[in-house]
């Protein structure tokens, strides 16, 4: 919950689709997780790139539970997997 709400914090209402937070076989944070992104319906490659790289400029360097956060955009290859 932390997470989601500095994601939607940083990023602003409606952009967060998700949040998820990777944890170890125990269910201990295992200090990364990805946010997905909520785009407009029919926003094109160049929207989608553009709207990906301000978000990762909003997120990178910024701190959340006293740690600084890293961020990359995901590749194109893991976001296509995910759509078919």
């Amino acid at each position: 919950v932390i997470l989601e709400n500095t994601a939607v914090k940083l990023l602003g209402p409606g952009m967060v689709a998700a949040v998820r937070l990777i944890r170890d076989e125990h269910g201990r944070p295992r200090g990364f997780g990805y946010v997905d992104l909520q785009l407009p319906e029919g926003t094109d490659t160049a929207g989608r790139d553009a709207a990906v790289a301000a978000a990762v400029l909003k997120i990178k360097g910024k701190e959340c539970m006293g740690r600084l956060m890293r961020a990359d955009s995901g590749s194109r290859q893991r976001q296509q997997k995910k759509s078919i």
